[in-house]
């Protein structure tokens, strides 16, 4: 009998870096990509600073006297905002 040999199996061919098939998005990472990591309530808020202060990133601003997410690429979810806020304004996705 013949040996059958299926090309491009287990070598990764036809896969982009992203791990998809190439010419396709992973639906799920789409959803990522608009998801808000930091959520900031605008009627709590008071705009006292302290989470601009503690983030590590540099993700927050004070904006018209609130904060307000100017980077949100550069958070990774550490939380320190969240904590930091004396009125419970932020809250962090965990997701």
């Amino acid at each position: 009998m013949g040996e059958v040999v299926a090309e491009g199996v287990g070598d990764r061919a036809g896969v982009g870096e992203d791990g998809n098939r190439k010419g396709h998005e992973n639906p799920f990472q789409i959803k990522l990509k608009n998801k808000k990591m930091v959520k900031i309530n605008k009627e709590k808020c008071s705009g006292c600073g302290n989470c601009i202060e503690v983030c590590p990133f540099g993700v927050l601003e004070i904006k018209n006297g609130k904060a307000v997410v100017k980077h949100p690429e550069k958070c990774k979810k550490c939380g320190a905002c969240m904590s930091a806020c004396p009125n419970n304004a932020i809250k962090v996705n965990s997701n």
